[in-house]
């Protein structure tokens, strides 16, 4: 969000985005999973994955999530730890991944070249496919 203009870390304390949804209540419904929570760490993660790990066990079903990241504009170092995190949940709940990387756009992953733009992305994140 341009508005809130303010560095997310993960795992972190995000109860300034709580007030100021508060005070920009035009943005409450788009934000309505995480507008009464302080704290960006795994257990949010998990909580936000809940119906889709109930939906596995309870189904036999397989899941794929498609399409996630962080965008570019995030501290690598943030974004790291969050990609671990989400990969370890969708891992341990058997529900299929992919990272991707759409023409070098917003998450940060590899240039036009296709080449690692940050190193402190772990290799088992990120697989060079020209």
């Amino acid at each position: 969000m341009k508005d809130y203009n303010q560095t997310v870390t993960y795992p972190g304390d995000i109860s300034s985005f709580a007030e100021y949804l508060k005070s920009h209540p035009e943005y409450l419904m788009k934000y309505q999973l995480v507008a009464k929570e302080y704290n960006n760490d795994k257990k949010l993660m998990e909580k936000l994955l809940k119906d889709a790990v109930d939906f596995v066990r309870y189904t036999g079903c397989s899941l794929y999530c498609g399409e996630y990241g962080v965008i570019d504009s995030a501290p690598s170092s943030e974004a790291v730890k969050w990609i671990r995190d989400l990969l370890f949940i969708l891992d341990e709940n058997h529900i299929g991944h992919a990272l991707w990387n759409y023409k070098a756009l917003d998450f940060g992953l590899l240039d036009l070249d296709g080449n690692i733009v940050s190193e402190e992305f772990p290799h088992f994140i990120i697989q060079n496919n020209h």
